[in-house]
């Protein structure tokens, strides 16, 4: 079993149509084709993923639990990129950690933000808000 079926067999559903979601389109063909075969298994036709995806994840209560403001999830994982500072006349690079979800692939720093004030939020504000995209039943149609 590899990695891939190993990760969707594990997610619930509601999981599954979120994945299928946002992350389908940016698999090859035989990693879609695994991905196909479990929502087959699991019986969820496009209709059944529209619905699910629509109702969504509820948004955790819990306070202490870092979760994806996209899609709610707890599913996130760290990633560490290298950001390059200059200083005068020399550079360096310095390891950043954020938390990307592992559904959508959503990683709320570095979303680039429109106007000044949505930057100067970003940096200081630390994400509370972010832009929900709007939910769209064509995401299902090539399954």
């Amino acid at each position: 079993m590899s990695k891939l079926e190993d990760f969707i067999s594990k997610l619930t559903d509601t999981e599954l149509a979120i994945f299928i979601a946002y992350r389908y389109n940016g698999f090859i063909s035989s990693s879609k084709q695994k991905i196909k075969d479990e929502a087959s298994k699991r019986g969820l036709t496009t209709d059944k993923l529209t619905e699910i995806y629509n109702k969504g994840l509820s948004k955790p209560t819990d306070t202490k639990v870092s979760f994806c403001p996209r899609c709610y999830p707890t599913k996130l994982f760290i990633e560490t990129d290298q950001e390059l500072r200059t200083i005068k006349y020399y550079s360096y690079e310095v390891a950043v950690d954020t938390m990307r979800c592992r559904l959508c692939g959503y990683n709320p720093d570095k979303r680039k933000p429109k106007k000044l004030f949505d930057a100067i939020k970003q940096k200081f504000v630390n994400n509370k808000t972010v832009r929900i995209p709007k939910k769209d039943d064509r995401i299902f149609k090539e399954l």
